[in-house]
């Protein structure tokens, strides 16, 4: 066992006996980006990372980014756990050898448990496709961490998986799950960082009902943006189910979360219009609704307002 110290984290790692590999068995460190090379240099000698040990990064508050090398094969129970600011993960390409598919990647249990700003996970690569987006979807909005260990993981039938889950999700109860207690796994496990509770909580603060419609939401309009073998007939169940809570209806919960999630994304708001999601009538109360905020978006909608404004004037004309 030894220390190395790469940036603003220290490590502790535990070499495999007679192999050039070793495993990071715990992390220490306030910064916000891990990177760990492609090789470890200690007393001499290099080091390839294998895995990454159980709980090593567990409660990592501020970290937000990690990009681990490519030899990378195992991530252990709750390894990254609690990490609740981590947004961006990638297991990178490894230049002196031939990428390991997906499937040969072990996720064990709860590796991104309660990380609930995860936005996107690569695999073997650091641009951002869709199954990265729906991916990161998969460890907090749509809770379906099965999907790491499918083993057709990024062909065809994972993202037909991928939609089932999602309309399990939709076709379940919106309140179903608001007693139940969420633990790592463990007693020495607290959602808070407090202290050891025996099952806390979540959502604290926000209505449960609430807060899981806008997940579902939230999803939808993930799918339809990260469109990928989407099937046409999933596609209309996910926009059904955004219509029925958009702007205008008496939730109002769809709308809510285009503005507020994606309100920086005015490809969402394309979106919203392309599938026929979007009232011209509506967007004078959406262009208040959104205030000083989100200006690239609220152009768009000005735009399509004064583009109906004018087809209507000349359609007047011609009855004129």
């Amino acid at each position: 066992m030894f220390t190395v110290k790469i940036n603003t984290f220290t490590y502790k790692l535990d070499p495999n006996k007679d192999t050039q590999y070793a495993k990071i068995t715990e992390a220490k460190g306030d910064g916000s980006r891990v990177y760990i090379p492609d090789t470890v240099e200690y007393a001499g000698k290099s080091y390839l990372i294998d895995s990454i040990g159980k709980k090593a990064f567990m409660g990592l508050k501020n970290l937000k980014e990690v990009s681990l090398p490519g030899t990378v094969k195992v991530l252990e129970d709750w390894c990254f756990a609690q990490c609740t600011h981590l947004s961006h993960f990638a297991i990178r390409q490894f230049p002196e050898e031939k990428w390991q598919d997906e499937k040969n990647i072990s996720f064990e249990r709860g590796v991104f448990e309660g990380c609930n700003s995860m936005e996107r996970i690569c695999l073997g690569y650091e641009e951002v496709d869709d199954k990265a987006l729906l991916l990161g979807a998969a460890t907090y909005r749509l809770s379906a961490p099965y999907l790491f260990q499918d083993p057709e993981l990024g062909k065809m039938p994972w993202f037909e998986n991928w939609d089932k889950s999602l309309l399990q999700f939709l076709n379940s109860k919106d309140d179903e799950g608001s007693a139940d207690r969420v633990l790592c796994g463990e007693e020495d496990i607290s959602y808070d960082g407090i202290g050891s509770v025996d099952g806390e909580l979540l959502s604290d603060g926000m209505d449960y009902v609430e807060e899981t419609i806008m997940r579902k939401c939230y999803l939808c309009f993930l799918r339809l943006h990260a469109s990928e073998n989407l099937k046409v007939e999933y596609q209309g169940q996910f926009v059904a189910y955004l219509r029925e809570r958009g702007k205008g209806s008496q939730t109002e919960l769809a709308w809510k979360v285009l503005k507020d999630s994606f309100g920086d994304k005015v490809e969402y708001f394309k979106l919203y219009q392309d599938y026929g999601l979007l009232e011209i009538e509506k967007i004078d109360e959406m262009l208040e609704d959104m205030g000083e905020m989100y200006a690239e978006a609220k152009a768009f909608l000005i735009g399509l307002k004064q583009e109906s404004s004018n087809s209507s004037n000349f359609f007047d004309a011609l009855l004129l």
